[in-house]
């Protein structure tokens, strides 16, 4: 198993601090929770929270890291939805 805190390099050697995926998606239910969030910033937030919560979910299923981790993780994943859903109804008008 790889090292968490190990840096990422490039094919030329550069770190980073980010990694850049281009994703296909098949799977319906992830789809249509996606298909849900119409801004794009919305989207992507909601995203990355719930490939977070996954990776904990992944890691702690190989015993990497303690429940409290992902219960932490889905807790700031709620909150990201209530949000990104009270901006959407104010933007719509419905507060």
């Amino acid at each position: 198993m790889s090292n968490p805190n190990e840096v990422l390099h490039d094919c030329n050697g550069h770190t980073d601090s980010e990694v850049r995926l281009d994703l296909v998606l098949t799977d319906r239910e992830v789809i249509q929770e996606l298909s849900r969030r119409r801004e794009p910033s919305d989207r992507e937030s909601y995203a990355q929270a719930a490939l977070k919560v996954g990776v904990l979910a992944i890691r702690q299923a190989s015993g990497v890291i303690d429940t409290q981790a992902i219960q932490e993780e889905g807790h700031r994943l709620i909150e990201t939805m209530r949000e990104n859903d009270t901006g959407t109804r104010t933007i719509q008008g419905r507060s």
